[in-house]
């Protein structure tokens, strides 16, 4: 089997006929391969479900572990912000003046 080089075209009206005659050659091409390896071609796919990996316990605490680490430092850091937070309203009038 020879395999061309890809050609693109742009869907105009003058080249439709002709990409809808190349569709139908690759339908045909990729059936007749199918047949030929022994395959069927199914009217539906088969969806291939894979086994879901078996849970460690080890993983599950590092897992817990770090999502409490994360959620005391986000914490900590808004923490942190309250002193700053009392100081806003300075910031807010130095803009105003700033664009005043």
């Amino acid at each position: 089997m020879e395999v061309s080089p890809a050609t693109r075209l742009p869907v105009l009206p003058q080249n439709r006929a002709y990409l809808k005659a190349l569709r139908q050659a690759e339908l045909a091409a990729w059936e007749s391969a199918r047949t030929a390896s022994g395959l069927s071609s199914p009217s539906k796919p088969a969806s291939v479900q894979l086994p879901s990996p078996g849970r460690d316990a080890r993983e599950t605490r590092w897992f817990a572990l770090l999502t409490v680490l994360c959620g005391l430092t986000v914490g900590a850091e808004l923490w942190s912000l309250t002193p700053a937070a009392s100081h806003w309203h300075d910031f807010v009038e130095f803009v105003r003046r700033l664009l005043a």
